[in-house]
C-alpha cells in the first residue's frame, strides 16, 4: 500500500495489491486495484485474467466471462505478433490447435 502512494501510476504495484486483497477476501479493494492496473497499461493481460478469476469466484460469471474473452482476444493478438516476427512479418495466420 505503502508503494502506490509513492508511486500511483506503477501498473505492477496495482497488480499485486489486487492479488494480496483477493488472496484475503476484500474482493471490492482486489476489483479496484485490478481495475487501477488496467487503466494504467491495458495491453497486459495479467490483471485482467485475475479480475476475471475474481468475478468468477464471486459468482459474477458475466464480467468474468467478458474479461476472459478479451484475455483470449489479447492472447491470440500476442500470438499472431510473435508469429509474424518469427516468419520476418508474413501474412499467415497462426496454426490454431482447435481443429
Amino acid at each position: 500500500e505503502q508503494a502506490a502512494k509513492i508511486d500511483p501510476a506503477f501498473e505492477l504495484t496495482h497488480l499485486d495489491l489486487g492479488i494480496v486483497y483477493a488472496n484475503a477476501h476484500r474482493d471490492d479493494d482486489a476489483i479496484r486495484e485490478f481495475q487501477k492496473a488496467i487503466a494504467l497499461d491495458p495491453k497486459d493481460s495479467n490483471p485482467h485474467w485475475r479480475l476475471a478469476k475474481l468475478y468468477q469466484s464471486m459468482g459474477r460469471r458475466e464480467e468474468a466471462r467478458a474479461e476472459f474473452a478479451l484475455v483470449n482476444t489479447m492472447k491470440r493478438e500476442a500470438d499472431q505478433s510473435l508469429f509474424n516476427r518469427i516468419s520476418g512479418g508474413r501474412k499467415t495466420p497462426v496454426p490454431s490447435s482447435r481443429q
